[in-house]
């Protein structure tokens, strides 16, 4: 699993461009959900999962001082939400949004919601 583990990033934030961000439930459902990526070829290689206090503390840390539209910046509200209440934030780097929609229709019935692709130009909501 190469999952990036929060601490190393303690000096080398996300770059939310050229991600998808989504929020699921637990760790057996983001499973489930790289499980129907890998599967349908999708390289889950780069993927970064944030919980708990240390997520929070990122996605806080990716917010200040960006100029974020007001969808993004609701993401990520819903993201720190998410995560005080035990659930997982993940960005996973696509490229480019027509991979993200096939993503977000493979994870969608693993319970990811919150789904949003970060684009170098256009920010695109893929799920409510």
């Amino acid at each position: 699993m190469a999952e990036k583990q929060l601490e190393a990033r303690a000096t080398d934030p996300i770059n939310p461009r050229g991600r998808v961000f989504f929020l699921i439930d637990s760790h057996a459902a983001l499973e489930q959900s790289r499980n129907a990526l890998h599967d349908s070829g999708v390289e889950t290689d780069h993927m970064d999962v944030l919980e708990g206090p240390a997520g929070v503390d990122e996605l806080k840390r990716l917010m200040s001082g960006s100029l974020w539209g007001e969808s993004a910046e609701a993401v990520y509200q819903d993201g720190i939400s998410a995560m005080q209440e035990g659930r997982l934030a993940v960005f996973i780097e696509v490229p480019g949004v027509e991979e993200a929609a096939r993503i977000a229709e493979l994870i969608i019935p693993h319970g990811a919601r919150e789904i949003f692709h970060f684009g170098d130009l256009v920010d695109t909501r893929l799920s409510a």
